[in-house]
């Protein structure tokens, strides 16, 4: 996006194709109790939600929904995958797993995608230590340029972190007041997800 919301971003996945449609067949469950509760975070912050699982070292988007309040938005793509150093959602996700995969993801590479995509390794250590402390991760122009996301993570019925639902919206959109109701809107959604599906989050 250059200075102007997402209009997608096209990726060469191969027999990466195969393995997301599998995902998404496994996910089925997951995806429709997610569309309820994202509608519902869509509806009440006037933004974009969507929902990540982990794929191999990417979170493959596995719901997403919109709102009608504003005639321009940040729009997913339906094979959308996000990597983790670069997202609100995969530092919501990095933050919670395991220390090895941690490690193995921030070993590189690396890529910037915007001027303000986080690629040192000690920075981004960093932002995990923050979402670990508060349970959110924030980022500004990460992956795509002028938006502004957020996220929390999910969590299985063993505490193990399989992914996360975020917020994202145009950066110059993104006001105090609206922040606030992004946040609690995405915790009352990650809470309703996990009830649903028998996650649970880590003591």
């Amino acid at each position: 996006m250059s200075n102007r919301p997402r209009r997608g971003r096209a990726y060469r996945l191969g027999p990466a194709v195969v393995r997301l449609a599998f995902l998404r067949e496994a996910s089925v469950p997951m995806r429709d109790i997610a569309m309820r509760v994202l509608q519902r975070i869509s509806d009440a912050t006037g933004e974009t939600a969507h929902l990540g699982q982990l794929q191999g070292s990417r979170l493959a988007t596995l719901a997403y929904t919109y709102s009608s309040t504003h005639g321009v938005a940040v729009r997913m793509e339906d094979a959308d995958v996000v990597p983790l150093h670069a997202s609100a959602s995969g530092h919501a996700m990095l933050a919670f797993a395991a220390p090895d995969f941690r490690d193995r993801i921030l070993a590189g590479p690396l890529p910037a995608f915007t001027p303000d995509t986080p690629v040192a390794p000690d920075d981004i250590r960093a932002c995990l230590t923050r979402v670990r402390a508060t349970g959110l991760a924030e980022l500004i122009g990460g992956f795509e340029a002028d938006v502004h996301s957020l996220a929390v993570p999910l969590f299985d019925g063993n505490a193990i972190v399989t992914g996360a639902i975020a917020v994202a919206a145009p950066a110059a959109r993104m006001t105090p007041a609206l922040r606030a109701r992004v946040i609690a809107a995405l915790r009352d959604g990650a809470r309703e997800i996990m009830e649903q599906s028998g996650g649970t989050p880590p003591q």
